[in-house]
Parts: structure tokens; sequence; C-alpha cells
């Protein structure tokens, strides 16, 4: 395949766009007349070269205005100087035009094919059969489909919102799993959508007392799974991130359906296979599509009767079994993921969390990683499950920073007791608590002495507070 590059000057926003004779001699074969299609209008310009007036060559008749609706796509009206026009020679007379903007990884890619000597040229041709390298995103160090787990307050949420800063940006989006989560929110489905009603002239309709009028029509809504993945389609050169927060607390056989399927990925990181679509999902696909370039379009087939995913969408997820209403995941779903173990003490990275403490008693405090560590022992004592212990940031970085020791110590009260009086350590209190016959006893006593109230194994050194409401 040839490309063509053009780089944009001042002077082509207000003129005909120049080329030069070996551009045109072979690149277009000395043709004066021929038709150039926008990858992603999808407009077939007429366009002409121009030599009148013994000038340089230089495109007219409908150049321009094509060039223009392909800056649209960036959500740009009119040329914008160093900007990178690409056509696309695919076989005889068959051209395809594109704009590169300067703030795309492809422009990157094609800047380098401009330089010459000091000064940067504005003419470049490119033979390749790799041309789709550079339209393809950039892969990331890191697994299409992660699940991190691990015990409350590892901070399997917090590494996973950092990741996903660092290698997506602002191209993810997030959605909470929970039991009555199915497939017609997570992918799509037909559902009721209100219709403002309009005149004859396309004003809003309204009634006598000027309010607007709507009816009930039906219409197919994306979920954010397809939302997500059409942007990653729509943007190749650009990565994208589906984040599912607490995936088990669905039913996610259900919840993915056919999608399912898609989650085998080849060695590019594209779907091994595609899954059919539905009739109402291809109309959608259809107006959702249009005007899109054929590189996309052919994915989803003639028809769009067809979807899968690209190597630029990826999905990550959180899970804790430990918690009580949670749903297993079946083998065949767990083996298309890459699972990742959050460690009980994996958060604790640095002194700043170490200084951490709330009130042990009057007049006392005691260091919270100290409490916890020692907690989780007594509990892997009762032969209570790793992933039911309390992780560093069981309580909140945002708790552990209150000024107020009291209310940061009422507040570690009910967390913590709450969590291992009716769940954790249901069926053996009296191992881990002193006096465990009812929970306002319990309450009372972590009241008087936290030390007192546990059976802890290991020494907890206590420190006077020096100032109530200001000792952190």
């Amino acid at each position: 395949m040839n490309i063509y590059l053009r780089r944009m000057f001042k002077h082509d926003q207000t003129s005909e766009i120049s080329v030069i004779s070996n551009v045109c001699n072979n690149f277009f074969n000395n043709k004066k007349e021929f038709y150039i299609k926008g990858k992603y209008s999808g407009y077939k310009a007429e366009v002409e070269i121009n030599t009148k007036n013994g000038r340089d060559p230089r495109f007219g008749k409908e150049f321009k205005q094509l060039v223009r609706l392909e800056y649209e796509r960036h959500g740009k009206k009119d040329i914008e100087i160093g900007d990178i026009i690409v056509i696309y020679k695919k076989a005889k007379d068959d051209y395809l035009l594109e704009v590169i903007i300067k703030d795309s990884r492809e422009y990157e890619v094609l800047n380098t094919f401009f330089i010459d000597g000091k000064q940067p040229d504005r003419h470049a041709l490119i033979v390749t059969d790799e041309i789709d390298q550079l339209h393809d995103s950039k892969p990331i160090s890191k697994p299409h489909q992660r699940i991190f787990f691990g015990a409350p307050g590892t901070g399997k949420s917090y590494l996973l919102n950092k990741e996903a800063g660092e290698y997506f940006g602002d191209n993810y989006e997030r959605v909470t799993f929970h039991p009555n989560y199915f497939y017609s929110h997570f992918v799509g489905s037909y559902k009721p959508f209100p219709k403002i009603l309009k005149l004859e002239d396309g004003s809003i309709k309204k009634d006598e007392d000027g309010n607007i009028q709507e009816s009930i029509t039906y219409k197919y809504i994306e979920g954010i799974l397809l939302r997500v993945l059409l942007k990653a389609f729509k943007n190749p050169s650009k990565n994208y991130l589906l984040i599912i927060e607490e995936i088990n607390r669905a039913d996610v056989a259900a919840v993915f359906g056919d999608m399912f399927q898609l989650l085998d990925r080849n060695e590019k990181g594209c779907s091994e296979y595609s899954v059919a679509t539905s009739k109402e999902m291809q109309e959608f696909l259809k107006l959702e599509l249009d005007g899109c370039s054929d590189d996309i379009k052919i994915q989803f087939g003639d028809e769009y009767e067809k979807i899968s995913f690209p190597n630029n969408f990826y999905i990550w997820a959180t899970m804790n079994s430990a918690d009580q209403g949670v749903m297993p995941l079946d083998t065949a779903f767990k083996r298309r993921w890459n699972f990742e173990y959050m460690d009980i003490n994996s958060s604790v990275n640095d002194e700043k969390f170490k200084e951490y403490c709330f009130k042990s008693r009057d007049g006392y405090k005691i260091r919270w990683d100290d409490f916890r560590t020692a907690l989780n022992e007594k509990l892997l004592e009762s032969e209570i499950p790793e992933d039911k212990l309390l992780g560093p940031y069981f309580v909140s970085k945002s708790v552990l920073d209150m000024k107020d020791i009291n209310e940061r110590t009422k507040i570690i009260k009910d967390k913590v007791l709450m969590y291992l009086y009716e769940d954790v350590v249901k069926t053996c209190r009296d191992d881990v608590f002193s006096e465990s016959k009812s929970y306002s006893i319990v309450c009372n006593k972590f009241n008087e002495s936290v030390l007192e109230l546990f059976k802890l194994n290991r020494k907890i050194t206590e420190e006077p507070i020096k100032a109530d409401n200001e000792d952190n």
C-alpha cells in the first residue's frame, strides 16, 4: 500500500492545498481528475489537480471540503497548522483520506517521515504493507482482563484506579455490580424512552399551560459495555477501559450473556471469536456507526450481524469473596481472567500509615496497624479465612486522617465491631471477645478498654494522649 503525507501550513488555511509533481506522477498516476473518499465522513469527493497559470500543482474542486469534513471527527471546523493529511492508495484509483491531528499517537509516528535536514518538509511518500500499525493503539503491559481480589481494605480499588489513570488517562468508565444488575443494564436492550413532540415547522409542541408535550416510545439503549466498546472501535489509536467494581455481587454469567465468548483473546488481544448480534442491536449499530470508516464497519459484517472485542478494549474488576451475598464465579469464567491477589499488608507502604492511631481507653491511644495486625493473628488462630481479615484501609484513609481522635475512634469501633460480631466471628465470638453476650456489652467494653475486650496474643503498647481532638 502507498501512502501520501501532507503537512498543513498557514497558507493552506486560505488557499488551495498544493501538491508536488513527484506525487502527481507516482501516486496519482498523472491523472488530472479522480475521487477521494473520506475515511470517517464517508464522503466521496471529486478532486482535480490544478496546474493553471504555470503554478505548482494544487488540489482543486471538492478536496478542501473533504478535508474539513474529516476535521469534524476531531471536533474542529477547519485546517490547523502542523496537522497531517494522510491519503491511502489501497489499489489503482482507490484513494482514502484521513486527518491526523497533532495530539494523537499516530502523529508521533507519521511526523518522523518529514524530517529533511534542519527544516521539516511538507510532503512524504511511504510504501508499506503494515499500515495497520499506524492506527492500532499502543499496547500496554497489562492483561486485557484482570480481577483484583483480597480481603477488605487491602487497596484493590485504589490500585485499580491508580493504574487506570496511568494507562488510560480519562478513557475509562466504571460500574458497580449488584444482585439486581442484568444483561439489559450491562449490554443494552429496548426500553421506554420519552420523545418530545414537535409541530410541522419543527418547533416543540406545548400544551395550553406551556408544558412541553412528550410521548413514550421504545428505543435500544446501550449499556456501559457497549458504550465503551464502541468508543474503542471509533478511536483505534486509543486504549479504553471498563472498570467493574464488586464483580461477584451479580450473576456474571447472566450479566455477560453471549458477550462471555468474547473474553477469549488471541495473541493480538482481539476476541478469538465473534458473536451474533440481535436484530435490535443491529439497528442500533447501523445508526451509531453510520459515517465511520469501512475499516471499522467491516469488523461488524455487512449487516452488523456480529460483534467482537478489539485489542484496545480492556476490562478490569475488583472482587471480595468474603462479603455476604456474593455469588461464585464458575471455572469457565475464571480462566478467561488474570487474577491478582492483594496481600493483607500490601498497602502498608509508608511511615505515615504506621502513625495512625485511635483511643484505647481514657487518656491512652494505640496504633491502628498494631491493633489490626494483632487482631488478624487472633482471627487466623481461630481458623478464620484470610479473605475475612482486616486490610490496612478497612477503615478508610479519610477516617484515619481525621483530627478528632474521639470521632475517629467511634467510627473505627462501629466498623470493626459490626463486621466481626455479625459476620466474621459469629460462630466463635468467645474466642475473640472477653465478653460477648450481646453487641451492646461488646460496644461498652470497647469504650472502657479496647485491649481488655479482645483476647489478643500480641502485646500492644499504649501511648498517652497529649490533647484530645488534636493528637493523631
